[in-house]
Parts: structure tokens; sequence; C-alpha cells
């Protein structure tokens, strides 16, 4: 039989069965304690593997979006210079038409041979008209300089933006991997989370 020596300094004698109880009260206590404090560490744990996937989630996402929108800024810069050039094109044919109609007005004019003051009309007219197809090619060359300078910025920005999002992604699993190396996933041994699982 146990004794327990009471604040008189008197022995207070504890049937057997009494101390066993208590112990198993104070166990079960401790074991519950424990459990309850698992049950937190498991829970914080998975709450940040639930961040983590959201966040690797919506960094997917978000580079499907900068993937996408590089393809349809290169599909758009490709659509808008085949418009340039069908322009164009159907500008100088317009031109040549217009110029080979003024030089067959110019010749059916003449019913005899062309003098020198008629020759040099006709030259005249030859060289005003490979003025204007110089021009125009070169507004044409202008406007495709323009446009090329543009798509090469708004792809310079597109890809300037994966980059970006792939360093976040690479400087964050680096972090992750620092963490996991180092056990900061878990509550270290001084958390009062951990203080009940110690006994």
């Amino acid at each position: 039989m146990d004794t327990i020596t009471t604040s008189h300094g008197g022995p207070l004698q504890l049937q057997p069965s009494s101390v066993l109880g208590l112990r198993s009260a104070i166990m079960a206590v401790l074991r519950q304690c424990a459990l309850q404090s698992l049950v937190e560490i498991l829970t914080l744990h998975q709450g940040h593997r639930v961040r983590l996937a959201l966040k690797s989630w919506l960094n997917s996402v978000r580079q499907v979006q900068l993937h996408q929108h590089h393809a349809r800024t290169a599909a758009e810069a490709s659509r808008a210079s085949d418009r340039l050039a069908e322009k164009h094109e159907g500008n100088v044919a317009q031109l040549r038409k217009e110029w080979k109609h003024a030089r067959q007005a110019m010749m059916q004019s003449q019913q005899h041979e062309m003098n020198d003051d008629e020759l040099q009309k006709l030259r005249d007219l030859d060289k005003r008209y490979r003025r204007q197809m110089a021009e125009m090619h070169d507004s044409h060359e202008e406007l495709q300089g323009e446009h090329r300078s543009a798509h090469k910025e708004a792809q310079t920005m597109c890809k300037k933006n994966i980059k970006v999002l792939a360093m976040g992604v690479l400087e964050s699993l680096a972090t992750r991997t620092g963490r996991t190396g180092r056990g900061d996933d878990w509550p270290q041994g001084d958390s009062p989370s951990v203080c009940f699982m110690q006994w």
C-alpha cells in the first residue's frame, strides 16, 4: 500500500486501486493531449500543402495564359503583316493599271510618229509613275518596319512575363526545398503544440 504525506506531516494511506486509477487517468489525459497536438500538427501541415498546391495551380494557369497570349500576339502580327502586304500589292496593281492606261491613251492620241516633245511627255509620264511606285514602296516598307517594331516589343514583353513567372516558380521551389531540408514544414520541438508529445 502506497503512502502520501499530508500537509500536517502525517502519512495518508491510499488503496492500490486508487493509485492505479489516478495513474491511468493521468496517462489518459496526456495521451489525449498528445493526440490532439498531433491532429493540430497534421492539420497545419496539410493546410500548408494545400496552399502550395493552389499556388502551383495558379502558376500553371498563369503560364498557360501567358503562352496563349504569346501565341495570339504572334498570330495577330502575322495576319496584320499579310493584310499590309495584300493592301500594298493591290495599290501597286492599281497604279500599274493607271500607268498602262495613261501610256495607251497618249500613244493612241498620236496618229503619226512621235516627235521629240511627245517623246519627252511620254518620258515624263513614265518618270512620274516610277516616282509614285518608289514612294509607295517606301511607304509600305515604313509601315512594315513600324509593324515589326511593335510586334517585337509585344513579343519581348510576353517573353519577359513568362520569364518572370518561371523565375518566381523556381525561387518558390528553391525556398520550399530549403525549408523541407531544415524540417521547417513541421513545428519545432519548442512549439507549444509539441510540448505534450514530449511526455
